[in-house]
């Protein structure tokens, strides 16, 4: 009986101290019964693979970045690193 009562999607913890935030754990089976327990994670995406210039410029895009959800004014909190080259750096 238990795991019918666990969230459908465990708790992911990215960041920390008070710039830490928590996506998941959502409890609800209806959207309607019950706003967001925790705002959605929104990040821009950066590879190894890309131009030097073209990643300092997307790092500079989002400090500034905000989007209107619900009412609310959230701004971009995190960068993602995507190694595509396999090396871990830029070639």
């Amino acid at each position: 009986m238990e795991a019918a009562l666990a969230p459908p999607i465990r708790p992911v913890y990215a960041g920390s101290g008070s710039s830490a935030i928590t996506i998941g754990d959502e409890q609800v089976l209806y959207r309607h019964e019950k706003t967001f327990i925790h705002q959605p994670g929104i990040a821009i995406l950066i590879t190894d693979s890309e131009p030097e210039n073209e990643a300092e410029d997307k790092v500079k895009k989002l400090a500034g970045l905000q989007f209107s959800w619900v009412g609310k004014s959230l701004r971009a909190d995190m960068l993602a690193l995507h190694f595509t080259s396999g090396t871990g750096r830029n070639t």
